[in-house]
């Protein structure tokens, strides 16, 4: 659970670090996205009732970074909406 926990903090911070000082580069997103991949795995493999608060956490990143460019929130979305189909 640790991995899950450190890996959604980093996804956070990231997003919360370009919402606050604008676009970074394509190689900054294809981190978060890489990350958000993993993040999702381990998620998945943690037991349902422990899913829910991560998967809380991950809804905020995908809806915060709405704004944000170079394909990272379609890549977000993507991601997170096959990981949790009946979240959206």
């Amino acid at each position: 659970m640790r991995h899950a926990e450190l890996m959604v903090f980093f996804l956070e911070q990231g997003n919360a670090f370009t919402v606050e000082y604008g676009d970074i580069d394509a190689g900054f997103y294809d981190a978060l996205l890489a990350m958000a991949s993993r993040a999702v795995q381990a998620i998945c493999g943690l037991p349902k009732e422990k899913q829910e608060a991560y998967g809380e956490r991950l809804a905020e990143v995908v809806r915060s970074s709405s704004c944000i460019g170079w394909g990272y929130h379609d890549g977000l979305k993507q991601i997170y909406s096959a990981a949790f189909p009946d979240r959206n």
